[in-house]
């Protein structure tokens, strides 16, 4: 004996098959509430449930009688009953027999007309019903995509050979997990070849930093070393992105700290400058007199500084100094003109700028 629902669902695909167009208008008689079916040929309007006989004289059309059956049947178990149970009992019993017959007649007139809607949208029915407790055999709906819904219950499902056909078999991220410690060091060589050149940065100036990181500020160096960590962490975790974004936003970092690094460089190189000038500055004043070289002890008082084109003299702003001796002024210009490489700037203590003699 087959439900109402399923007579209705077979006796539609059947029809379909022939070329009947399904409509969007409903049965209105009794409350049916079936989507009505067109003929090709005759554009007759035709429900599959009361006019069943007329479109199936091949069928054994007992639906109606099965339909009403089971409520006298039921009735008469529970006539049956009603000698053994009490009569409050068997009052509850059926109150709740009818409640949930009500229930399954509501469900079944709505999904039969959200089923029809989701037919005319070009949704296919399968023969399979939904596996939801509370849906009472309702059958699912498939679109184009194989993507299976319950009309009652909204409940989305999908064949394994679907997905995998929509989104590819599922990628097994666990078994190259153990090999990762054992080869960190070829990705993370891989991934420096093409990220920005942050290790190796301005060889000259690295090694002169190094040479004199004990007397130069140690900040400057803890800071290099921090960002060196922090490069080499990222290159890591840059070896096993797969996102194109996650790449992008590593590298991005990584160059940002590359940048840093060659600042932080340049500000060692140009205070060992500053440190060798007054070393310098000092040997020289030893050799010369005292008159001319004690302005040299603060480099506030050096205002500007001029080499001519020939001769080796030192011209200050406050004063001319004939004492200083060719090499001593060579000195002096070779040390200026390594700290104007450097681009100090200006606003430091050492306010130099070469002034050309015209």
């Amino acid at each position: 004996m087959t439900s109402r629902l399923d007579a209705i669902t077979q006796r539609m695909s059947k029809l379909m098959l022939k070329r009947w167009s399904m409509l969007a208008e409903v049965c209105s008689e009794d409350g049916c509430s079936v989507p009505l079916m067109r003929d090709p040929v005759t554009n007759a309007t035709k429900c599959v449930w009361h006019d069943a006989r007329e479109l199936f004289p091949d069928e054994c059309f007992d639906e109606e009688e099965d339909v009403e059956q089971p409520k006298h049947y039921d009735d008469s178990e529970l006539v049956k009953e009603d000698e053994k149970l009490d009569t409050p009992k068997t009052a509850i019993a059926e109150d709740e027999l009818n409640e949930l017959r009500r229930r399954k007649r509501e469900q079944s007139d709505v999904a039969s007309e959200r089923i029809g809607k989701r037919l005319l949208q070009g949704w296919a029915m399968i023969d399979r019903s939904c596996p939801n407790e509370s849906c009472y055999n309702v059958p699912l709906v498939q679109d184009r995509e194989k993507v299976q819904e319950c009309v009652v219950c909204n409940q989305k499902y999908m064949d394994e050979d679907a997905y995998v056909a929509k989104y590819g078999a599922p990628e097994q991220e666990t078994k190259p997990e153990p090999q990762q410690p054992t080869k960190p060091v070829e990705k993370k060589q891989d991934v420096e070849a093409t990220m920005p050149p942050a290790p190796v940065l301005n060889p000259v100036v690295t090694a002169t930093s190094s040479a004199v990181s004990s007397q130069l500020s140690p900040a400057i160096s803890q800071a290099v070393n921090v960002l060196n960590t922090k490069i080499a962490e990222l290159s890591v975790r840059l070896a096993a992105a797969t996102d194109l974004d996650d790449i992008q936003r590593i590298s991005k970092a990584i160059g940002v700290c590359a940048k840093t690094i060659t600042k932080c460089n340049k500000a060692k190189t140009a205070e060992y400058m500053q440190m060798k000038f007054f070393e310098q500055s000092l040997d020289m004043k030893k050799d010369s007199g005292e008159e001319d070289m004690k302005k040299l002890d603060t480099l506030d008082d050096l205002r500007s500084i001029h080499r001519p084109v020939s001769g080796h003299s030192v011209t200050l702003a406050k004063g001319v100094y004939p004492s200083l001796n060719a090499l001593q002024a060579i000195r002096i210009n070779k040390l200026l003109g390594q700290l104007a490489c450097c681009k100090a700037p200006k606003d430091r203590s050492i306010g130099f700028k070469f002034v050309s003699k015209d």
